[in-house]
């Protein structure tokens, strides 16, 4: 990936993620700096030891300081091929660095070549890029093997959480990306005719609901396919389908 390389369509609908990973711990990207990564994994190696018969007990019972185990093992569960390239191409360092990690975790070999491809354009993250490509297969760099060796005791303890499935919902197409402006164009249409009650129908239907609703939310829909595009109507004040 060039400085100049554009930045790649995201597959997966970025609210899904960024409410998870980024909102929860906002300013972590930080701590994966090449100076705080092995501070991260040295306090997280004590609260594993420290805390370690609640590690079983998750999820019937929650140990507060364990919420950061928790919500790695989440974006551990989250993570794909297709996710970590969203990760990695898709924004900038902040959420590259979060990319690098969760590979880290979770490696797979297929990831190599993708952190591969982004280590030269990080330069915020070449401590964490050099663990996640160690994690997926490559040598362990001299001066990391002390930071692999906390990593790798870590992980084993993430590794004893849930690997629940965490689906998220896909981007949208460019034909959604229109419907959606059509969708926006009506509510703007119903509320100049109609008033504020008659916008948040339409705002509560169609394509608007789906991206609109939270990650929780449309999985306690049973995380539903989006409205197909063919059957949105772009009607004033008619009733676009649910999800």
């Amino acid at each position: 990936m060039s400085v100049t390389e554009p930045l790649r369509t995201p597959h997966y609908w970025y609210n899904d993620f960024v409410c998870v990973l980024l909102q929860a711990e906002p300013m972590f990207y930080l701590s994966l700096s090449d100076r705080g990564i092995r501070n991260v994994l040295e306090r997280m190696k004590i609260r594993a030891r420290d805390y370690q018969k609640f590690v079983s007990a998750y999820p019937s019972v929650c140990c507060e300081p364990l919420e950061q185990f928790y919500l790695f093992r989440k974006g551990m569960n989250m993570l794909d091929e297709e996710l970590l390239c969203d990760l990695l191409f898709s924004f900038g360092w902040r959420e590259a660095n979060w990319g690098a990690w969760l590979a880290a975790l979770a490696p797979q070999p297929a990831y190599a070549a993708h952190l591969a491809r982004r280590r030269p354009t990080l330069p915020h993250g070449t401590t964490v890029m050099g663990l996640a490509l160690a994690a997926c297969g490559h040598e362990v760099p001299q001066e990391l093997r002390d930071t692999y060796a906390l990593l790798v005791e870590v992980r084993e303890t993430l590794d004893q959480l849930p690997a629940q499935p965490a689906r998220l919902r896909r981007n949208y197409s460019r034909d959604q990306e229109r419907a959606i402006r059509s969708e926006n164009d009506a509510v703007r249409e119903a509320y100049r005719t109609g008033g504020l009650d008659a916008a948040k129908k339409l705002l509560n239907q169609g394509l608007l609901r789906y991206f609109g609703a939270t990650h929780q939310e449309w999985l306690r829909a049973g995380a539903p396919d989006a409205p197909a595009v063919a059957r949105m109507r772009q009607l004033r004040h008619k009733v676009l389908p649910r999800f």
